[in-house]
């Protein structure tokens, strides 16, 4: 069989701090899930008759909760069509992780930081600095919440109440549902794993929220056998990347990073005080963030 007539196997890429889409970044970021996009290109695939199976690979702490949770959506949509199984990398935690509970099946490696089911939220408060820079703002508020999302105050007690009964809304009637439904275990067994914990893919294994240890390679296996791909039929392995228009380009003034980049998404690599401002920006526009509260780097 020509080899353009194979039956496919998609490898769809999540890398990156996952955000809110519907908006152009002023420069193309390796580093950054955009929802629109993702949930995009998984409605390419699902929509195409010679996709058989789709391999998710997760590279990612995580990020904003709505975000998270349209992606969720967009894979147990699929799901509904062709068999989805999820490869995680270095890092698929939080976000990354609810995401990843849509799929039918999860691989992950031994040493992959997974897990940290939770959330946490607040904002950046800056007046300090602003002080410093001798920057003066004045703000007029109509009611007393008019300045909840304001970076020149911290909250008060009353907002800070607000914030922590909307954080509990997602994490008690979101996240912990989701994970249960995805990997059949009592909201009992995940709270005893949640609450921010985070695990190896070995740990995780042992807790039942991966199923098998295994590379990418090992996820495309597995993919294939799920659409019922005889063994000795040929399939293609297509990696679908959602690629800029060249109006974007010229806007940007920049080349669409290459698929070497990706390890710009990683926090454990990479210049430090990037990964910070990467995990400091969904505070900027998001109240709740299923977001890895952790930078960890190797040396």
């Amino acid at each position: 069989m020509l080899s353009f007539r194979r039956p496919q196997v998609a490898v769809v890429y999540a890398v990156g701090v996952i955000g809110s889409g519907g908006h152009r970044p002023s420069r193309p970021s390796p580093r950054v899930v955009s929802s629109a996009n993702l949930r995009e290109v998984l409605k390419r695939v699902r929509e195409s008759r010679r996709v058989k199976a789709v391999v998710l690979r997760v590279e990612s702490p995580g990020g904003a909760a709505v975000a998270s949770d349209l992606i969720w959506r967009e894979i147990a949509l699929t799901r509904r069509e062709k068999p989805v199984v999820v490869s995680m990398g270095d890092v698929a935690a939080s976000g990354g992780y609810y995401i990843a509970t849509a799929a039918d099946a999860i691989l992950a490696e031994p040493s992959t930081l997974t897990g940290s089911i939770g959330i946490l939220g607040g904002k950046v408060v800056v007046r300090r600095l602003l002080d410093m820079l001798g920057v003066h703002r004045e703000t007029i508020s109509l009611s007393d919440r008019a300045g909840f999302r304001s970076p020149t105050r911290p909250f008060s007690p009353a907002e800070r109440e607000r914030l922590r009964d909307h954080l509990r809304f997602f994490y008690e009637k979101l996240f912990v549902p989701r994970v249960a439904e995805g990997r059949r275990l009592t909201r009992e067994q995940v709270e005893e794993v949640g609450r921010g914990r985070i695990w190896t893919g070995r740990q995780a294994k042992e807790r039942g929220l991966v199923d098998e240890l295994g590379d990418l390679e090992a996820a495309v296996q597995v993919a294939r056998s799920k659409a019922n791909i005889p063994p000795q039929q040929k399939v293609r392995v297509v990696s679908y990347v959602k690629r800029p228009r060249l109006r974007d380009l010229l806007t940007w003034g920049l080349p669409w990073p290459s698929s070497s980049d990706s390890l710009a998404g990683n926090p454990l690599v990479g210049n430090p005080l990037s990964a910070l401002i990467e995990l400091l920006t969904p505070l900027l526009s998001e109240e709740a963030l299923f977001l890895m509260p952790w930078i960890l780097r190797i040396k």
